[in-house]
């Protein structure tokens, strides 16, 4: 499993720059770069929800639709690392994997 950081203060998984949920999925099926990727397990913050109730786990599996991506292996990051971009989303097509890279 990759170790993923994450940037997406907002997002009601995040808990110290890590995910409280044991996988995420990685969206951008046609993917050309990682603008055009997203966290699509991203959900917002608010005054009453949020999912971290637990500690915050850096390795994480990640479930990735962009085969354009060096790291993809059968939809799955291969990556040791991962980077999710994020810090002000309100929504998962705010946040995008910084990790992408093209094949």
């Amino acid at each position: 499993m990759p170790k993923l950081g994450c940037s997406a203060e907002n997002c009601a998984n995040n808990n110290q720059n890590y995910c409280c949920i044991s996988n995420i999925k990685v969206a951008g099926k046609e993917a050309v770069e990682s603008s055009s990727t997203c966290c699509h397990s991203f959900v917002e913050k608010n005054d009453s929800f949020t999912n971290c109730t637990t500690e915050p786990n850096p390795n994480v599996d990640v479930a990735c639709k962009a085969t354009n991506c060096v790291h993809n292996a059968n939809c799955r990051c291969g990556a040791e690392s991962i980077d999710i971009q994020g810090q002000s989303a309100c929504n998962c097509n705010e946040t995008e994997c910084s990790t992408f890279c093209c094949k």
